[in-house]
């Protein structure tokens, strides 16, 4: 489908569907194409394709996320401070 209608169908502009083309970030051959098959042709767009895509890489972020925080969650569990109860035989200060 043609840059404007995806742009418009995936909620992007058309200048980041340029962009995640030129970087790679979608796929040439599966994601876009050359309308004639020349690399002056206009573009087409392979939008179910590309939703697939950003489905499989949000969940891979999440999953990144998700494991940050636990890491952060652990360190810092482990970097709080306790203290036992004193015991009722031991001396206070005021009664030693």
């Amino acid at each position: 489908m043609p840059e404007a209608i995806a742009g418009e169908q995936l909620a992007i502009k058309k200048s980041t569907l340029r962009c995640m083309r030129r970087e790679r970030r979608i796929r040439p051959g599966v994601d876009w194409i050359y309308s004639t098959g020349c690399k002056n042709s206009s573009v087409l767009y392979n939008v179910h394709s590309i939703i697939e895509l950003q489905m499989q890489r949000t969940i891979q972020i999440a999953r990144e996320e998700d494991q940050k925080r636990q890491t952060e969650a652990e360190g810092n569990r482990l970097a709080i401070e306790t203290y036992d109860e004193p015991d009722s035989g031991t001396p206070t200060g005021s009664e030693a």
